[in-house]
C-alpha cells in the first residue's frame, strides 16, 4: 500500500513538473541560450541559483543535486563531458536518478526546430550555463 501511494505521489510530482515547465516555456521556442534553457528546463527543480530547490524538489522521491557543486564533488574539476551526456540522455545516473527522474532533454532540444537542429548546441549552452553556477 505504501509503495503504491508513493507511485501516486510521484506520477502527481512529474504531472506538475511537466505542466509547470509547459508554462515557463512557449512551444516551439527556439533558444540556444543556457541561461534561459536552464530557466525553462531545469530551475523548476534545481532552482534559480543551482542548489537544488525549485518548486518540485520538495514533491520528488530523490533530492534533487545542488548542480553548484558539481566540480567540488569531481577534485575541482568541472565534469563536462559527463554533464553533456546526463542531460542528452546518453548516460544514465545511478542512485540519485534512480528510474530516470531527470527528463532526458537532448531530443528535447534537437526537436525545437523542424528544419535544423540545434539540439547538441543547447546541450552545449545549457552545460557552459551550469558550469558557470559553480561555487567558487
Amino acid at each position: 500500500m505504501k509503495l503504491a501511494k508513493m507511485c501516486i505521489l510521484l506520477a502527481a510530482g512529474v504531472s506538475v513538473a511537466w505542466v509547470f515547465a509547459q508554462q515557463q516555456a512557449p512551444p516551439r521556442n527556439t533558444t540556444i541560450d543556457g541561461a534561459t534553457l536552464y530557466r525553462q528546463h531545469c530551475a523548476v527543480c534545481h532552482g534559480a541559483t543551482g542548489t537544488g530547490n525549485g518548486p518540485m524538489a520538495k514533491v520528488l522521491l530523490v533530492q534533487v543535486p545542488d548542480l553548484t557543486q558539481l566540480a567540488a564533488r569531481n577534485a575541482g574539476k568541472f565534469p563536462r563531458m559527463q554533464v553533456d551526456k546526463i542531460i542528452s540522455g546518453e548516460t544514465m545516473l545511478s542512485g540519485s536518478h534512480g528510474t530516470r527522474e531527470m527528463p532526458v532533454w537532448g531530443p528535447v532540444f534537437s526537436e525545437v526546430e523542424a528544419d535544423v537542429d540545434r539540439g547538441n548546441v543547447r546541450v552545449d549552452n545549457l552545460a557552459r550555463y551550469i558550469e558557470s553556477l559553480q561555487e567558487k
